[in-house]
């Protein structure tokens, strides 16, 4: 790519500038990510789309409470109802009651839900963003990351969203076998030494 496509048409020193430059880029990345999921869940035929797929991706790693999804996917515990109950009636999750807090329902996935998420990767070494992050070699990816990091651990309850966001990729599993990734960073910074 040429260096006038990478020159940011905005003022460097405008924070306001700055900030609507990186909320265009974000959307465009995340509909990348999103346009591969979907891609691979239309390949399968599958009755789910991007969002039960990622209710279902983040039960994988332990039971949830539908406050808990809703604050991870930043979306409203109204938006997700629905969601749930469809995941509930094919079987894909389950509703169970908290022996502890009758008022607490976590939710758990099931062994079919488990096998959807076995056929279907989250991620896959085809998709643009994953080639657009190998694009960047090992040391710009580390730097990029560190500073997606900062910036998010800057916003109101950052360093919350960054814990939650560093138990995802703990428990991520790309269809590297029974491989668990301990977390991005530390893949990053020893493919950067």
């Amino acid at each position: 790519m040429g260096s006038s496509a990478l020159a940011s048409p905005l003022v460097k020193e405008d924070p306001q500038a700055a900030a609507l430059e990186i909320r265009l880029l974000a959307t465009v990345l995340a509909k990348a990510a999103r346009r591969d999921l979907e891609r691979r869940l239309a390949d399968q035929a599958n009755c789910v789309g991007a969002l039960p797929y990622a209710v279902l991706w983040l039960l994988s790693g332990r039971e949830r409470t539908l406050s808990e999804l809703s604050r991870l996917l930043l979306v409203t515990p109204a938006t997700l109802v629905p969601v749930v109950d469809a995941l509930a009636r094919n079987g894909l999750a389950l509703r169970r009651q908290d022996p502890f807090d009758r008022r607490r329902a976590p939710l758990a996935l099931t062994e079919r839900g488990r096998e959807l998420l076995g056929r279907v990767p989250l991620l896959e070494g085809s998709d643009s963003l994953v080639r657009a992050a190998a694009a960047l070699g090992p040391a710009r990816l580390a730097q990029l990351l560190r500073l997606l990091r900062e910036l998010v651990g800057n916003l109101t309850a950052g360093e919350s969203v960054l814990a939650d966001v560093a138990s995802a990729v703990r428990c991520l599993d790309v269809g590297r076998g029974d491989q668990t990734l301990a977390s991005d960073e530390d893949r990053y910074e020893s493919a950067a030494v």
